[in-house]
């Protein structure tokens, strides 16, 4: 018998967007954010959240999946916490510490069989209660980070107790510290995780690439505190990417916040921009490509929704770079990636945009083809 999903059920929260903005710079230096006016948002926000992070032990854990979604409360022999809402983002991560094994010895994975019984019926959603609350009856401290969203008390993420969260204004202002003429191109802050492009504040060109600092945190335990040096054009506000690993830092929440903001800092203090890929993106601007997108899609291995978007790109009026040349390929790599929500994901297909650019002019430096005839002729 098919099972009856009776009403929709909300398996946890997803991440809210709290700002967004970036595309509206297009061509329009005016509406570049100045520092102060950008960190000030970031520091409201933060305030808002009221996070608080509090280490407790498993045993002490109960999620409840009865209802229309699921909620979490802290509970002990002798007294019960406030009842707070949860991320499916934090439920993914708690779950992580609850995998029995199976004879075989694999382990079993919790998170996924609670999501797909949990839409069925109330009855799975009261089971599927019983068996956390005796999956999570160990004691093994973990890290609880809540923020106040929309006036309730949200868990957001589940983590090591040696988890060293950094706040995104911390960052920018050691960023500032040291580049005080930059000013926000792009920001995209959510619940869990954010990014921050920040740029020379000087007279800009229409096709004359400007610094730019690229920044990635978590303090949810996405993903790491990364920065990559890139260059930005006010036509399409993408983002160039260069490719030395000198020009990017990386780093786990783990440790000493304190210590991984200064060598955030440090890192800050090396870099000096990259004269060899600025010439490089020139000479490209000057190379003509014949079968501009038969060539992209064969040598960056695109798919199709990745070929659909540099399609749309290559057929717009926001690229710097002249027709039909290699330049105009890179342009249009880097602003199809505005087609990504994910503002990471962005930043990998700019990656392979600069790689394709780089490779492209090392073939033809050798004499080689860009895209086998044959290819072309099919």
């Amino acid at each position: 018998m098919p099972y009856n999903i009776q009403k929709p059920y909300n398996f946890g929260l997803m991440p809210k967007e709290f700002v967004a903005f970036g595309k509206k710079c297009r061509k329009k230096p005016e509406n570049l954010i100045d520092f102060k006016t950008g960190l000030d948002q970031i520091v409201e926000l933060e305030a808002s959240w009221k996070m608080i992070d509090t280490i407790q032990s498993l045993d002490k854990v109960h999620v409840n999946f009865v209802g229309e979604e699921p909620t979490f409360q802290f509970r002990s022999s002798n007294r019960a916490g406030g009842v707070c809402r949860i991320t499916r983002h934090a439920l993914k991560q708690l779950a992580t510490y609850i995998k029995p094994k199976m004879i075989s010895g694999t382990q079993a994975t919790a998170y996924n069989i609670t999501e797909a019984t949990c839409i069925i019926d109330e009855e799975y959603r009261q089971l599927a209660t019983v068996l956390w609350s005796k999956l999570l009856d160990r004691e093994k401290e973990v890290l609880f980070r809540s923020k106040l969203i929309d006036g309730e008390r949200v868990i957001t993420s589940v983590q090591s107790t040696s988890y060293a969260p950094i706040k995104d204004s911390r960052l920018l202002q050691e960023l500032h510290k040291r580049k005080p003429e930059l000013v926000f191109a792009g920001a995209y802050v959510n619940s869990i995780s954010s990014n921050y492009r920040l740029v020379e504040n000087k007279e800009l060109e229409m096709d004359n690439p400007v610094d730019m600092y690229d920044i990635y945190n978590s303090d949810g335990g996405l993903r790491g505190l990364q920065l990559f040096h890139k260059y930005w054009l006010l036509v399409c506000t993408n983002g160039m990417t260069t490719t030395r690993t000198k020009d990017n830092f990386y780093t786990r929440h783990f440790g000493d916040s304190e210590i991984l903001t200064a060598r955030f800092g440090a890192k800050l203090d090396e870099l000096d921009g990259d004269r060899e890929f600025l010439d490089a993106y020139q000479k490209a601007r000057s190379i003509s490509i014949e079968n501009m997108f038969q060539t992209m899609t064969h040598r960056m291995n695109l798919n199709k929704d990745e070929q659909n978007n540099v399609s749309v790109a290559l057929g717009s009026n926001l690229i710097a770079s002249p027709q039909n040349t290699l330049g105009a390929c890179l342009d249009a790599i880097t602003l199809s990636a505005q087609a990504k929500k994910d503002p990471f994901e962005r930043h990998l297909i700019e990656c392979k945009g600069t790689e394709f650019m780089m490779g492209a002019l090392h073939d033809l430096d050798k004499g080689k083809e860009l895209v086998p005839a044959e290819l072309l002729e099919i």
